[in-house]
């Protein structure tokens, strides 16, 4: 893809009115206004993911560049010659970039909703309830649109933010299906912050340290969540898990027998227990 189909895409943008224009791999660019697709998508064919990935790259500086290949997310804004001002968010989605542009001359809060409409009307009604926007969150994890579920999470945030189930979603949302790992481990990080933390934010805390190889890291959030909760079975796995990691596995032994024990039968934890015994 050339740098001036980006021109091309954005003078399409500004010629039908829309608000943004959604770029996915497999397939055409989808222009939205208001709350719906456009018809007319412009005749542009279907995008590749090595399209997307160099469209990516047109607008942003190096700098720009670098900060999305550490985290696996950029938000700019663009300017483009004789055509305006627009907004950008680059991601992966799936293990494939996506890349949506929107119009800053035609904001519309509206389009975080993309046809659930029941909840738009929900939203439109109550627009200090964060459980409207916890709901639509849910909403856009089971349509697998993850990027949309995480603005949904946010808008939740500013409305309830001392919410730690909040937290703990996003941070699961951010590791697990957006690859930002460090925005997750904040988000869990704040999640744990709170008196009423579960077990399940120090678990996951310690799961996102440990995909960065983060392994005493890891291990200090599993044992500050055991402060509280000596007796949860998942944590005492956790905790076992990142000991046989540090190559300590005389002291998982009697940590994974205590999580075998509270949890009942369980191969995983089994087969953890036999690692922990080998020499």
């Amino acid at each position: 893809m050339r740098s001036n189909e980006l021109t091309r895409i954005l003078r399409h943008l500004e010629d039908q009115s829309a608000n943004l224009v959604h770029l996915r791999a497999g397939q055409a660019p989808i222009f939205w206004r208001a709350n719906e697709p456009l018809e007319d998508h412009g005749g542009f064919e279907v995008l590749r993911r090595d399209d997307i990935k160099r469209l990516i790259c047109v607008p942003l500086t190096d700098d720009q560049i670098r900060a999305y290949r550490e985290r696996s997310f950029v938000s700019v804004p663009l300017r483009i010659k004789d055509l305006g001002a627009f907004h950008l968010e680059a991601y992966v989605h799936q293990g494939s970039e996506e890349l949506i542009i929107s119009s800053t001359e035609r904001p519309d809060p509206d389009l975080l909703f993309r046809r659930h409409h029941d909840l738009l009307s929900e939203a439109k009604h109550s627009p200090a309830d964060g459980d409207v926007y916890w709901n639509l969150g849910v909403a856009f994890i089971e349509d697998g649109e993850y990027h949309l579920a995480w603005h949904a999470f946010e808008k939740a945030l500013l409305l309830t933010p001392n919410d730690p189930t909040i937290h703990v979603q996003l941070g699961k949302l951010l590791g697990h299906d957006l690859r930002r790992v460090d925005d997750a481990i904040a988000a869990f990080e704040q999640s744990i912050s709170s008196p009423e933390a579960a077990p399940e934010a120090h678990v996951e805390l310690a799961i996102m340290l440990r995909s960065s190889r983060r392994l005493d890291d890891a291990e200090a959030a599993v044992r500050r969540g055991l402060e509280t909760h000596p007796d949860d079975a998942r944590l005492l796995e956790a905790l076992g898990v990142i000991l046989i990691e540090l190559d300590r596995k005389a002291e998982a032994v009697p940590v994974l027998e205590k999580s075998l024990h509270l949890h009942g039968p369980d191969p995983e934890i089994r087969a953890l227990l036999a690692e922990a015994h080998s020499r």
